[in-house]
């Protein structure tokens, strides 16, 4: 539990919504992944069409408060490679 005001995080189901959409259009900006970007090598709409629905699903089960210190940067990179692995895995 935080001891000091300026330590209270929101994690409320809201924060998801900004977290989520600025995570996802972090995604859409990178590229091709260049030089430390949250996406993988590649075409970044390869494996994920709506970056946002998979956001959604990918992280449903995590807590709020688990995400939000990680910000939208990790959400999206966990995310982007984890979507670009399942893209190139072989099926089998």
């Amino acid at each position: 539990m935080p001891e000091l005001p300026g330590e209270v995080r929101d994690t409320s189901d809201e924060a998801r919504e900004p977290l989520f959409a600025e995570a996802a259009a972090l995604w859409a900006d990178q590229g091709d992944g260049a030089d430390g970007a949250v996406a993988p090598p590649g075409d970044p709409g390869q494996a994920v069409g709506d970056r946002r629905g998979f956001l959604d699903a990918y992280f449903r089960f995590v807590a709020t408060e688990d995400l939000t210190p990680a910000g939208p940067r990790r959400v999206a990179a966990v995310a982007a490679w984890h979507a670009a692995l399942g893209a190139r895995r072989p099926q089998g």
